[in-house]
C-alpha cells in the first residue's frame, strides 16, 4: 500500500474541508438557523424577508463586506501579535528570530 499517496490525499482532504467546505456549511447553517429562529417567528422581519433566499442574499451583501473590514483590521492591528505567538511556539522559528535580532543589533 502506498502510504505517501494516502497521506497526501488526507492532507488535501483536511485543507479542502477545513478551509472551504466547512466554512460554506457553517455559513449556510448560520443563515438557516437565523432565518428559522428569528426571521420566520417575527412578523415584521417576515414581511421584509419573504423567503430564505431573499434573507440569504441580503445577509451575504451585509456579511461579506463586514467580514472584509474585520479581516483588514485584524491584519493591520493583530496579525503581528498572532505571528509572534505562533513563532514562539515553534522552537526553530524562535531560534531564527533570535538570530535575526542579534544580526540586526550588530548592524545598528
Amino acid at each position: 500500500m502506498n502510504w505517501s499517496w494516502i497521506k497526501r490525499r488526507w492532507f488535501e482532504f483536511r485543507n479542502g474541508h477545513g478551509t472551504y467546505l466547512s466554512f460554506f456549511l457553517s455559513f449556510t447553517n448560520f443563515l438557516l438557523i437565523t432565518y428559522n429562529l428569528l426571521i420566520d417567528r417575527v412578523s415584521f422581519l417576515r414581511g421584509l424577508f419573504s423567503n430564505v433566499a431573499v434573507f440569504a442574499v441580503v445577509g451575504i451583501l451585509i456579511y461579506v463586506p463586514l467580514a472584509i473590514v474585520v479581516g483588514r483590521l485584524h491584519n493591520k492591528k493583530q496579525l503581528s501579535t498572532d505571528m509572534e505567538v505562533v513563532s514562539r511556539a515553534n522552537p526553530v522559528s524562535m531560534d531564527i528570530v533570535e538570530r535575526l535580532k542579534r544580526i540586526e543589533k550588530r548592524l545598528s
